[in-house]
């Protein structure tokens, strides 16, 4: 196995999740905060997000080969059963992070591992469906927190969960559009397969709009400035995606998924630091 076959993890986007989760965490008890649980939730949601990615590389290596070439299995840096053991361990790794903090039978922890579950079975077969638990399954990251601390979250932090819903719903969507041919070789029920190109790539931007809107009222109800430039920056990359070229749909390249996985670590970031701003004395 190849060093750059770890690539299969998307150690950027894991890692964004797992700022995510820590910021959200750290503003539902500034005074509960401790470098322990810090620690362990950054790992186990990190552990999370690799062994989804596995698994969906591993289930979708047909469909890879087509629009995906660049991937570990396909170069093949990663061979399958390199990547089901790594995936095991991982699995492993997350029960104990979860045991260690006492949310192993929590609803919100088990609904993330039986979502994770469900998702990999539909996603290649029900593409709506499958985009549906990805974006409910990246908002409830922002709730973990609940579960270690147990508080009631703040209204800015539920429509933090909302925004990211819609935000990567209308990523989800784009990328099904800019998949179109490879699902349909492998008879995936996607969006753009059932209302075609133009109408799913709509109702992409509306999602995104969404996002940006509940966003916004919800800083400026709150006041928090902060936690608005952060989430601007971060959707500002989105639209842009949208924005250029938006009436040549082919043209659209997958630096929307970069651009997608950087707004995501902006707003982490902008969820952490408006936070610490709320929470100084």
């Amino acid at each position: 196995m190849k060093l750059k076959a770890l690539y299969i993890i998307r150690p950027v986007t894991s890692f964004a999740a797992a700022f995510l989760s820590l910021s959200a965490y750290y503003s539902l008890s500034p005074a509960s905060f401790n470098l322990y649980d810090a620690l362990l939730i950054v790992l186990l949601i990190f552990s999370l997000g690799a062994i989804s990615f596995i698994v969906n590389d591993v289930l979708d290596i047909e469909k890879d080969r087509i629009s995906h070439p660049d991937r570990p299995l396909i170069t093949n840096d990663m061979s399958s059963r390199e990547a089901s053991g790594l995936a095991a361990l991982l699995f492993i790794a997350i029960i104990v992070f979860a045991h260690l903090l006492k949310i192993e039978f929590s609803p919100l922890f088990l609904f993330v591992i039986l979502g994770s579950l469900f998702y990999s079975v539909v996603n290649n077969s029900y593409g709506c469906v499958a985009n549906l638990i990805a974006s409910l399954l990246s908002a409830s990251l922002v709730l973990i927190g609940v579960d270690i601390i147990p508080t009631k979250p703040s209204l800015l932090l539920i429509c933090s969960g909302v925004s990211i819903f819609f935000l990567i719903l209308g990523r989800e969507i784009l990328l099904d559009v800019l998949d179109i041919e490879a699902d349909a070789r492998i008879n995936k029920k996607s969006l753009p397969l059932a209302v075609g190109k133009t109408k799913a790539y709509s109702i992409a931007k509306v999602s995104v709009f969404i996002s940006v809107l509940v966003a916004g009222v919800a800083g400026l109800a709150y006041g928090n400035y902060i936690y608005i430039a952060f989430y601007m920056a971060a959707t500002i990359l989105t639209l842009s995606a949208f924005i250029t070229r938006s009436h040549d749909i082919e043209s659209i390249s997958y630096t929307f998924k970069e651009r997608t996985r950087t707004a995501f670590f902006i707003f982490s970031c902008g969820v952490g630091g408006s936070s610490v701003v709320l929470t100084m004395p």
